[in-house]
Parts: C-alpha cells; sequence; structure tokens
C-alpha cells in the first residue's frame, strides 16, 4: 500500500476512534475501540504502553500513524522471516509441517530434543485435522509463542 493511501486511511481510523474530537486518542476511546472488536477492555493498557510513545496519557495523530507504520512493517517482515522457517523445515515440500519435520528441525538446527510437546503444539494449532501444520496454521502457532 503506498504511504499517502496508508496516511489517509490511518488519519480515518484515528478520527473514528477520536470520540470526542479532541485530536488525541484516550484510554478509553482506544477501550472502546477494542470492545467493539472483540478485545478485552483492559488490553488497551498494552496498547497505550505501546502507541503513547512520549507518555504523556495520550496518543496524537502522529504517535498512531508511525508506531503503527512501524508494526506493520515489523509484521511483515516477521512474516517473511516465518515464510522462509516454514519453508527450511517442510523438507518434503508438501506445503504441510508433520511432527517429524518438526522434531527434526528443532534437533539438527537447535539441537534440543523436544519428546511429546512437537505433537501436542500440532494436534493444538491443526485446524483442518490432517495431523499436519499448513503455513496458516504454523503462523498461529508461531505468534503464539513470539
Amino acid at each position: 500500500m503506498a504511504d499517502f493511501d496508508m496516511d489517509h486511511q490511518l488519519k480515518e481510523a484515528f478520527r473514528n476512534i477520536d470520540k470526542n474530537g479532541d485530536g488525541f486518542l484516550s484510554q478509553d476511546e482506544i477501550s472502546e475501540c477494542l470492545e467493539m472488536f472483540g478485545f478485552k477492555k483492559n488490553q488497551s493498557e498494552y496498547f497505550m504502553t505501546l502507541y503513547d510513545t512520549n507518555n504523556d496519557g495520550k496518543i496524537s495523530l502522529d504517535e498512531f500513524i508511525k508506531t503503527t507504520k512501524r508494526r506493520v512493517s515489523d509484521r511483515d517482515t516477521t512474516c517473511a522471516l516465518l515464510r522462509n522457517t516454514f519453508r527450511t523445515i517442510d523438507q518434503d515440500h508438501s506445503g504441510k509441517i508433520t511432527a517429524s519435520e518438526l522434531h527434526k528441525f528443532f534437533n539438527s538446527s537447535m539441537g534440543i530434543v523436544v519428546p511429546t510437546t512437537v505433537e501436542q503444539w500440532i494436534e493444538d494449532h491443526d485446524k483442518d485435522g490432517d495431523n499436519a501444520l499448513s503455513f496458516e496454521e504454523f503462523l498461529e502457532f508461531a505468534y503464539e509463542y513470539l
């Protein structure tokens, strides 16, 4: 997405969240917005620590735009790294990671032997029941532990 388009969309989002129109986002406004998207009210505290970079108790438009752009960039970088890791683990290039492949990866790359934990991880994150992790399932698994 072009920077101009992203800035425009972020300004719109900011204005929609800024209910009292004072040009800043308060923790209450953040909390209300997060609740609309199904998050818990107390998660606004975490959001404030990320976005209120000058620690004045409110989020300016500049803080909102800069932090969001940085987080999107960080997320894109992380996703690319995870895609490469997925390809490394997926030794048979099936597009799925099996428990055996995950065991081999931990053992050969990291020198870690993880007996039953790997099977449990796959069971916990295998949404389609094929006893392997697709890239999307792997992302969910990875983001849970990052």
